[in-house]
């Protein structure tokens, strides 16, 4: 059904007779799943109805070895034999028997040329600093290495849904958080995550004070939702990292189900996710995109890298192509840019676009990307950028939608700080209608509706919650009319 592909490398049956199976049962069934030569292959089968404690033992009965629930969308992660699979395929209450596939992963002057940094100190027309504070951010990835100083502040909380493979019978299938919670760690082997991290909210600490590496939202909470780890020789001729779609599956309800708690700050609001899987034959039925649209009606912001596999056209891959997701597009980070990134791709699912090229942020140690030694400090009496990025020892540039992807999550931080009761889909217009048009007038599927601009997108979410519109007789548009280059204190209440 899909293979691994993106930006990085990470991936009530008592009312119902099983008697009389559909025509075209075995459409239900994955053609990955029909191809593997596993003994007994990996599965997420998706039922129209609640996953009951008899669910189980009849998934049980007909041959699944072991299981894992997920709840939000009405899932079974399943090990069994195909035989297994061929049988429940037929089984009127089930909607499709997915393989689980493997995913991919897909500052410094970008923060200025998207206009964060005016946000962060306050040098706007609106005149309030905003830096994320009192939101936190859930970074589903390769996992944060938060020894590193800019992320030792901000890291609430580590996360460990590599063992989503580890399907759980006990508890009634039902998936422990505690194995989550005790096997989490600050280990990110492969690196993508921290570099990701520190886009989003580094403190930018290790430079110090030489050259600014502060993420878009520096005061912002992060939570380490670590789905994937460094692998080699699967798709990969050099180690990356790699990941499964089950992974994802049980961290995104875990995320649901706990968004609320009292050790994040606000609330888990904003997920930035960069890395997809391709080849689905049914969107409509496809776990991962059925979670991800639980996760947005929860509350939660969710943004998805558009991916790497640009410039052919129709290359945005999933969840990125899911409608209610915000899709960021890569561009390069020269001032007065209007380049989309030649690797970056396209598709009518791209909302905006990021810096994405040359891109440094916080390196894991070690790492696959940094195998020898350990944080060291950096040369503090350099006041050359380019020299101070090259000998340092905190810092590395990468290129991709993987990197976009952050800078935008950090700009909705800044958005839900402005606004805490901003809705996804206030989110996600409000991106769109403030972005800096580039490319083709309007919209167009390299770009989507262009370049983000923070500073415009962060006086239009404070002013629909604070603007004296309402009372004046006007309409929440007088927000985007007034705000877009032009926002005076008369404005405000």
């Amino acid at each position: 059904m899909k293979r691994a592909l993106g930006a990085m490398v990470i991936v009530a049956l008592t009312a119902v007779s099983l008697v009389g199976a559909p025509a075209g049962a075995t459409s239900k069934l994955d053609n990955d799943l029909l191809a593997s030569t596993a003994k007994n292959p990996r599965a997420i089968i998706v039922f129209k109805h609640d996953v009951t404690s008899n669910t189980v033992r009849r998934l049980s009965a007909a041959g699944v070895l072991s299981m894992v629930r997920i709840d939000t969308i009405d899932a079974v992660g399943a090990i069994a034999p195909l035989s297994a699979y061929k049988k429940i395929a037929r089984w009127n209450d089930v909607r499709v028997v997915d393989a689980d596939s493997p995913i991919r992963m897909n500052l410094y002057d970008s923060k200025k040329q998207i206009g964060a940094d005016r946000v962060v100190t306050g040098d706007t027309d609106l005149g309030i600093p905003f830096d994320g504070s009192g939101v936190t951010v859930a970074v589903v990835d390769t996992g944060i290495d938060d020894t590193h100083p800019d992320l030792a502040d901000n890291v609430v909380q580590h996360l460990n849904f590599e063992g989503g493979w580890f399907f759980d019978m006990i508890n009634d299938g039902v998936y422990s958080d505690q194995v989550a919670e005790a096997s989490a760690n600050a280990i990110d082997s492969y690196g993508h995550g921290t570099h990701v991290a520190g886009i989003v909210a580094g403190s930018g600490a290790a430079a110090q004070g030489g050259v600014d590496m502060s993420g878009v939202a520096p005061g912002a909470s992060l939570v380490n939702f670590k789905i994937a780890d460094v692998t080699q020789g699967v798709d990969c001729s050099v180690p990356c990292d790699f990941g499964w779609e089950i992974n994802a599956l049980v961290a995104f309800e875990y995320m649901i189900e706990h968004r609320n708690d009292p050790q994040y700050p606000g609330g888990i609001r904003v997920s930035t996710n960069s890395w997809s899987i391709f080849e689905v034959d049914d969107p409509e039925v496809e776990p991962i995109n059925l979670i991800t649209e639980a996760a947005v009606k929860k509350g939660i912001v969710t943004l998805f890298a558009a991916g790497n596999d640009g410039p052919d056209a129709n290359t945005v891959g999933w969840p990125g192509s899911v409608p209610s997701v915000i899709t960021v597009a890569a561009s390069c980070k020269i001032p007065g840019c209007s380049s989309i990134a030649g690797f970056s791709s396209r598709g009518p699912q791209v909302d905006v676009a990021a810096p994405g090229m040359d891109i440094y942020s916080a390196i894991a140690m070690p790492s696959a990307l940094a195998p020898i030694g350990t944080h060291s400090p950096p040369p503090s009496t350099s006041t050359d950028p380019v020299a101070f990025l090259n000998n340092a020892r905190y810092y590395t540039g990468f290129n991709g939608t993987s990197m976009a992807t952050p800078h935008v999550a950090g700009l909705v931080a800044l958005m839900l700080q402005a606004n805490p009761d901003l809705t996804p889909a206030e989110a996600q217009e409000i991106l769109t209608r403030t972005a800096t048009d580039k490319g083709t007038e309007g919209f167009d599927e390299s770009w989507g509706w262009g370049l983000v601009d923070s500073v415009d997108a962060t006086s239009v979410a404070y002013c629909l919650a604070n603007g004296d519109w309402a009372t004046d007789g006007g309409t929440r548009d007088d927000c985007f009319t007034d705000s877009v280059g032009v926002v005076t204190g008369s404005f405000y209440n």
